[in-house]
């Protein structure tokens, strides 16, 4: 139509292409209504039409299809609309489905957020369960829980042992085969901290929900326990000579070594009811110990291998030391002026006793009486010399020498070697016995 030449069965061609003409021109296919489409009977297939209305008829038989103004097509069986109206959007938004393969959101410059407008429930964002969770509510994101308690909360979840790698946490670093752990971990209500522990390896630290901390220890029994052969305190950080506190236990023994104490190492006891904590209180030093080896108590410098400065002066016989029997009945006290019986027996003897039975070589009585070999002196002599094997022997001196004597009191007994006899002095001369 309008063309000698046409290409195919059925060519219209425009009478006017180009241009600005304005009369109508097209294909206008048979308008009909559903009612009439359908009602049609012996409809040749690939018939075309152009249904106008859709408010008769039922959407029934040929019909079933024709729900929409627009233009149907007969496929042998039913009117088919020409053009299918676009599927409804399938998204994550409207509907739930599974990856069929990798996929990656380029983000370029602009940022993704998820936001949240819940206000119960605790599990409003997660990955794979409770591998990662996110209470919206709460601000809180767990890891291993879909219910976190806290900022980040890890779960429930604990070691069975201090080595076992499930008890292992958070990882502030980890190599990349795992056996170089920083970070903290559980076991058995026990905080661990680790510093490049292997998978299985126990933790350095420890604190127990007891309140005990533990060092190379993972199981503390005192509210403090360090385990190893050396450990030291030290007034500055770094390496070099530093002031320390050094500590050595090994199977032979154990040792303090205080370095750089020129002053010497002081112990120190503050007598207030209620102690001040640190140095800020009124201390006592009770004891210092010199880096020559002399060691003081009551004296902070000690010249002497042990030097004993009594607190006061009213104990002048006791006020230093005081050696008991375990009932405290009797012993010997030892003070700034001298030696003296103590104990809640107000009548002991004072003996000075050589090594092996019987060897007494003084005992002084509480009635004054002191007996030289002897431990009963006689009560009415005030001193009393005993033995069957020894003699007393007096001061010996010449003449010369005893008449050097300035105070000679009378009493006062001599040998005299120039004239070979025992002399006294009887107040005004010397007599010879």
């Amino acid at each position: 139509m309008n063309t000698p030449t046409p290409k195919a069965t059925f060519d219209i061609t425009a009478k006017a292409s180009r241009g600005t003409a304005i009369t109508a021109e097209g294909l206008l296919v048979p308008r009909v209504d559903r009612q009439r489409a359908q009602s049609m009977t012996g409809v040749v297939t690939s018939t075309l039409i152009y249904v106008d209305s859709v408010t008769t008829g039922t959407q029934t038989g040929t019909a079933a299809q024709i729900d929409a103004v627009g233009y149907y097509y007969f496929n042998g069986t039913s009117w088919v609309k020409l053009i299918a109206a676009a599927p409804a959007s399938v998204n994550i938004y409207n509907n739930n489905g599974t990856l069929t393969d990798n996929r990656t959101v380029q983000q370029a410059g602009n940022t993704l957020a998820f936001t949240s407008t819940a206000t119960t429930g605790t599990n409003h964002f997660s990955v794979d369960g409770s591998t990662f969770s996110v209470d919206a509510v709460n601000n809180r994101v767990g890891m291993g829980t879909t219910a976190p308690q806290n900022r980040l909360d890890l779960g429930s979840t604990a070691g069975s042992s201090a080595t076992d790698v499930n008890g292992k946490k958070l990882a502030v670093y980890n190599n990349a085969t795992g056996s170089s752990f920083y970070g903290l971990g559980v076991h058995s209500n026990t905080l661990q901290i680790h510093a490049a522990s292997t998978a299985t390896a126990a933790p350095g630290m420890v604190l127990t929900n007891t309140g005990r901390v533990g060092i190379g220890d993972p199981a503390p029994v005192a509210n403090f326990d360090l385990v190893g052969n050396t450990f030291g305190i030290k007034n500055s950080t770094g390496s070099g000579s530093w002031d320390n506190l050094w500590f050595n236990v090994t199977a032979q023994g154990a040792t303090i070594n205080a370095s750089g104490a020129e002053s010497g190492m002081q112990f120190r006891v503050g007598k207030n009811t209620a102690g001040t904590y640190g140095d800020s209180q009124t201390l006592t030093t009770v004891a210092t110990m010199m880096p020559d080896g002399n060691m003081g108590i009551g004296n902070t410098t000690p010249g002497e291998r042990l030097s004993v400065v009594d607190g006061g002066n009213a104990n002048q016989y006791s006020g230093i030391a005081a050696f008991e029997a375990n009932n405290r009945t009797q012993g010997v006290g030892i003070g700034w002026a001298g030696i003296q019986s103590i104990g809640t027996n107000g009548s002991v003897a004072l003996n000075l006793n050589a090594k092996g039975s019987g060897n007494i070589i003084m005992q002084t009585q509480s009635t004054g009486n002191v007996g030289i070999g002897t431990a009963s002196p006689n009560a009415n002599a005030l001193l009393d010399l005993t033995s069957t094997t020894r003699g007393f022997l007096p001061p010996r001196m010449t003449t010369a020498q005893r008449d050097a004597i300035t105070t000679r009191p009378a009493g006062l007994m001599v040998y005299n070697s120039s004239t070979a006899r025992l002399e006294y002095f009887n107040g005004t001369a010397w007599v010879a016995f």
